[in-house]
């Protein structure tokens, strides 16, 4: 009994109240972890609900990631609009008078309604963003691990009077053909100061494909920005430093800067004016790379099978691999790259259920050129 007793006065307790689990919150940094978030949203939760909230006129998209700015789009999507986040605070002296859980249920409290709002956000800049003939997406938004810059795009038709020659269409031998449940369009990638309320740079893509939507073909990783375009079959990667995009590289046609280089000195032809890329009879630079990792595991297993099947396997569906475009992409670090798979037919929405499709994914390795994995999935 004494034994259990000692027990029982060295156990510690923790202190369950406001004070220490702010304490906790902000000064343990490393106790970050789940269930501490949670201890404190047990003792500090909302008391008060504020419906039915007059807006500007406008789409309200995102807080920055310091918390510190809110985005918002114009009805027209040609601007954006920066408000400054004063803190919930503000809004105490709106609220003294009422005593209810939830305000603007019943038609009460129309002067909350109708300025909680521009006492929470106070506006800072209203940025013409797009381009002429173009509009913004709300879906598709991104900012720096800085909160300084979001990274925004627009699109918009090509006008009627532009003929597209044939080159500008299929610039290599992987593009895709366009249809019209994926009509070629206009692309602007806009990056805005967000502390200075200016439009710092600016990227343009002419008669291309790509997925703005939920940032599906375009992803910011530290300051590494990658841009699909499926249409060309081309990954454009950016470094975000001093106000602009840099170019690194583009992955697609060629892996490296100098490929160009080093392949038109023994295809002298390439130099040409008359030359076409998408007459190439030759394996781009990214194709080539994945083909040669899948010939390599074939013929390892092989080998070390003592058996034939894993190569005949591979010139089985040698050209089922040959046919397949990228659809979709995702940083996973500043030199990896992981990269969705999937038939023409997928990529270029003829099939209206992709999710019945297979796709593959492959990590390559953007640095080194090599592809590290490459696996068959069903999603």
């Amino acid at each position: 009994m004494n034994t259990e007793n000692e027990f029982i006065n060295k156990k510690k307790v923790t202190p369950n109240n406001l004070l220490r689990a702010l304490y906790d919150r902000e000064i343990n940094g490393n106790k970050t972890r789940m269930h501490f978030v949670k201890t404190t949203y047990q003792i500090l939760n909302p008391n008060c609900t504020v419906i039915n909230v007059e807006k500007p006129p406008c789409f309200l998209r995102k807080f920055t990631p310091d918390g510190r700015h809110f985005i918002a789009f114009s009805q027209d999507q040609l601007y954006i609009e920066v408000y400054a986040y004063l803190g919930c605070s503000m809004a105490a002296k709106l609220l003294k008078n009422y005593e209810g859980n939830c305000i603007g249920q019943n038609n009460d409290g129309d002067v909350v309604r109708k300025r909680i709002f521009e006492s929470l956000f106070q506006l800072k800049f209203r940025i013409l963003v797009a381009a002429e003939g173009e509009q913004l997406n709300r879906e598709c938004s991104l900012f720096s691990d800085d909160s300084s810059y979001a990274i925004l795009g627009s699109v918009g038709p090509i006008a009627h009077n532009v003929v597209l020659d044939y080159d500008d269409i299929f610039t290599n031998n992987e593009s895709v053909s366009p249809n019209l449940l994926l009509p070629l369009e206009n692309y602007t990638i806009h990056l805005i100061n967000i502390k200075k309320g200016a439009v710092s740079h600016r990227l343009h893509f002419k008669a291309d494909k790509i997925s703005l939507s939920h940032n599906q073909g375009v992803y910011l990783l530290k300051d590494v920005l990658a841009i699909l375009s499926v249409q060309h079959q081309i990954i454009h990667v950016y470094n975000l430093t001093q106000n602009r995009f840099c170019l690194l590289r583009k992955i697609g046609r060629f892996c490296f800067e100098n490929d160009f280089a080093f392949i038109s000195s023994v295809h002298t032809d390439m130099i040409a004016e008359d030359y076409k890329a998408h007459n190439e009879i030759f394996i781009n630079g990214l194709k080539n790379k994945l083909m040669v990792f899948l010939y390599k595991k074939a013929e390892h297993e092989s080998k070390q099978n003592g058996s034939p099947y894993p190569l005949r396997r591979f010139y089985q569906f040698y050209d089922q691999f040959m046919s397949l475009r990228m659809w979709k992409m995702q940083l996973l670090d500043v030199d990896n790259i992981l990269i969705r798979y999937a038939s023409e037919d997928v990529v270029t929405a003829k099939i209206q259920e992709p999710s019945t499709q297979a796709s593959f994914f492959m990590i390559y390795n953007m640095t080194m050129a090599t592809v590290n994995l490459f696996r068959q999935l069903k999603i």
